[in-house]
């Protein structure tokens, strides 16, 4: 009998070292666990601050609006200047229009002709307009 009762006291005492570990474990466990998702939460409000800081530099978000609606702008004002540049016609070419014109000049136009010459300058000027109507939005907008 006291044998067993040996051996029962080593068990129980055997069982509670094991409990104890695994306790211990699952406490650590929970508290790694627990440090974790605060340093999360640390990280997460100080990402936070600093974009609210950041923002508040930028001059807030209808600063940010404007500089972006500026920065849009200037852009297409470049496009636009760089696509005129690249189809400015040569001076040549106007050299060659406008000896032209005189030559026409000198000779009597016909009604027509007049005409189309006037339908054409129409025809620029509504360009001209639409072009100055479109650079307006996009300063509007």
């Amino acid at each position: 009998m006291k044998g067993e009762e040996a051996d029962s006291a080593k068990r129980v005492e055997s069982n509670s070292v094991v409990d104890s570990v695994i306790n211990n474990r699952k406490t650590k466990k929970n508290v790694e666990s627990r440090l974790r998702t605060s340093v999360d939460d640390l990280k997460l409000a100080r990402k936070r601050i600093k974009e609210g800081k950041l923002m508040k530099n930028r001059g807030g978000s209808a600063g940010m609006e404007v500089f972006v609606m500026r920065s849009e702008y200037e852009h297409q004002t470049r496009e636009i200047k760089k696509e005129a540049q690249k189809n400015e016609p040569s001076e040549q070419l106007i050299n060659e229009i406008e000896q032209e014109n005189e030559i026409e000049t000198k000779e009597t136009l016909s009604d027509d002709e007049l005409l189309e010459i006037l339908d054409q300058f129409e025809i620029k000027k509504n360009l001209q307009r639409e072009l100055e109507v479109e650079l307006a939005n996009l300063s509007i907008q």
